[in-house]
């Protein structure tokens, strides 16, 4: 029977709070084994990928124990790891197209979330996407609303659900299921996007859940209404996923349903009672959601600044969960080509750290985040589409990265800012597209760029910076999922240590022999015509 054996480097304890057993087995506090010197993988059978204790889905422990860190779904852990081959399972263009062709009212991917559906061994994910265009006037809609609002009579924005849940099976990776008729709606709501699902197990019965935050604004009769449906599905025992119960600010008191326009999203355990409560952005602050234990949430306000993107962890290791919350960067004067922090677009702030309570508030600005800029200084990445967290250096603390842009996402980069006592720095900037070097003021960037929802050729970011270390040498690089068209979709920024990166395209990823693509071009429908189940 062959035999691999694979050594796995271990991290300081002091950084990570595990304990290392006398047998080099390494234990996280829930007493779950996270990494074993010397373990055999059994490349014949199948309980290797079964044994959930061997590599956890999308949960570790950092900080002397103190975080139970959550991924939310942006973690592409070593149960997408193939045994044999040593590499990673991953999704590729033409799988993500396909959902186009397939599914009734699908305009295109624009992410994916990695979880834990079965319990049989591999990464499950789900596929968020937007449906077809609900705006007939385009015009009106570029005039009152932006790019993608729809009219609508205040819930159903869209005719068909805009995720789709996969469990994924097989000792080869050979079989994929699709779960969407597992999905039982209480309300009539699909929304018409899904904006960077959380995954995470909010009911605590060993089955992942997910929300699906949804920014897309809407008419209804005649009136723009930023809000729309987010919904929680949390697992039951039938096997099903069904909607939870959501009380407090924006929620809709008939279907119990949270209307928000969720940009940015982060999953935590922020009042510190061991479950996984949610965060995310709005025009007026940013909503806490407290978890009852059972995957109902309550919304408030936890924060005032407007926000488009946020990240959670500790950042200055008291054991209590800090948020970085993220409009637009405040360069002032010149630089600040459309006014992004006045106060007729919202009173934006800035991009700040700042520190929780651990029991759910965040008052304490703790530091303003330093910018990125370019053309000696003259053009400033000031808008942050989404930001992720990890101790990318391994010091012990934990580190941000995500995609900064240019006004009206013209140019940008992968910026990484290194944590140092608490406090940012940035450490590193790699390039999305460069901007053109002749935008020096705004007179010459508005010449050539009109609005963000006209398109423009310097517009490539990640919709989501997803974790996974893909060369497995114990330093975390960050996969870029994006929207299916983007330039960018499928890159990988590879961790070369010290905080610095190096972008890999999936073309290049081909011949390192860490990655395999799915072979799965199918249709996935095609057994399955979406019934809803109420």
């Amino acid at each position: 029977m062959k035999k691999i054996f694979v050594l796995i480097l271990i991290v300081p304890s002091l950084c990570w709070g595990l304990t290392f057993k006398s047998d080099g087995t390494v234990v996280d506090k829930q007493g779950n084994i996270i990494s074993q010197k010397g373990v055999s993988l059994d490349v014949s059978n199948d309980s290797y990928t079964g044994d959930v204790n061997i590599y956890n889905y999308s949960h570790t422990n950092v900080l002397n124990g103190k975080v139970d860190f959550v991924f939310g779904g942006k973690y592409i852990s070593k149960k997408s790891l193939d045994p044999k081959t040593k590499r990673y399972f991953m999704p590729n263009n033409t799988f993500e197209r396909s959902f186009q062709k397939h599914f009734p009212g699908w305009f295109y991917k624009t992410g994916i979330s990695w979880g834990n559906f079965d319990n049989e061994g591999h990464q499950d994910i789900i596929v968020g996407g937007n449906q077809n265009a609900c705006m007939p006037d385009k015009e009106r809609e570029l005039q009152s609303g932006g790019s993608g609002t729809c009219e609508s009579d205040g819930l159903l924005l869209s005719e068909y659900p805009q995720i789709v849940p996969f469990t994924i099976k097989g000792s080869k990776f050979n079989e994929i299921e699709n779960q969407q008729n597992k999905l039982i709606y209480k309300d009539k709501s699909y929304g018409n996007g899904a904006w960077r699902v959380v995954i995470d197990d909010f009911n605590q019965d060993g089955i992942d859940d997910f929300f699906i935050p949804v920014a897309v604004s809407q008419f209804i009769g005649g009136h723009w209404d930023s809000r729309g449906p987010n919904q929680v599905f949390v697992s039951n025992k039938n096997g099903y996923w069904e909607q939870s119960k959501h009380t407090g600010y924006l929620v809709d008191k008939k279907n119990n349903t949270f209307m928000g326009f969720s940009h940015g999203v982060t999953a935590n355990d922020i009042d510190n009672d061991g479950d996984t409560d949610l965060i995310t952005t709005y025009f007026e602050g940013s909503i806490c959601h407290i978890n009852d234990g059972h995957g109902n949430f309550n919304a408030k306000i936890c924060h005032p600044d407007m926000a488009f993107a946020i990240t959670s962890g500790d950042f200055n290791n008291d054991g209590n969960i800090d948020i970085v919350v993220a409009g637009h960067h405040c360069p002032g004067g010149k630089l600040d080509y459309l006014r992004e922090c006045s106060a007729e677009r919202g009173g934006n702030k800035g991009v700040k750290l700042v520190l929780g309570d651990g029991k759910g508030i965040f008052k304490k600005t703790s530091q303003i985040l330093p910018w990125a800029s370019t053309n000696n200084g003259k053009f400033v990445y000031s808008h942050i589409v989404e930001m992720t967290t990890w101790d990318f250096d391994n010091d012990g603390d934990l580190d941000i990265a995500g995609s900064h842009v240019g006004p009206w996402y013209s140019g940008g980069v992968m910026l990484v800012y290194e944590n140092v006592d608490g406090q940012f720095k940035i450490a590193e900037t790699v390039d999305f597209i460069q901007p053109n070097p002749d935008w020096v003021d705004k007179k010459s960037w508005n010449s050539e760029i009109k609005h963000e929802a006209k398109g423009n050729p310097y517009n490539s970011y990640c919709h989501s910076s997803i974790l996974i270390d893909v060369n497995l040498d114990e330093k975390m690089d960050i996969y870029c999922d994006a929207v299916v068209h983007d330039a960018h979709n499928g890159y990988f920024f590879i961790n070369k240590g010290n905080l610095k990166f190096a972008k890999m395209g999936p073309d290049e990823m081909k011949k390192t022999g860490w990655v395999n693509y799915y072979p799965f071009f199918k249709d996935f429908n095609q057994d399955q015509t979406y019934k809803p189940v109420r």
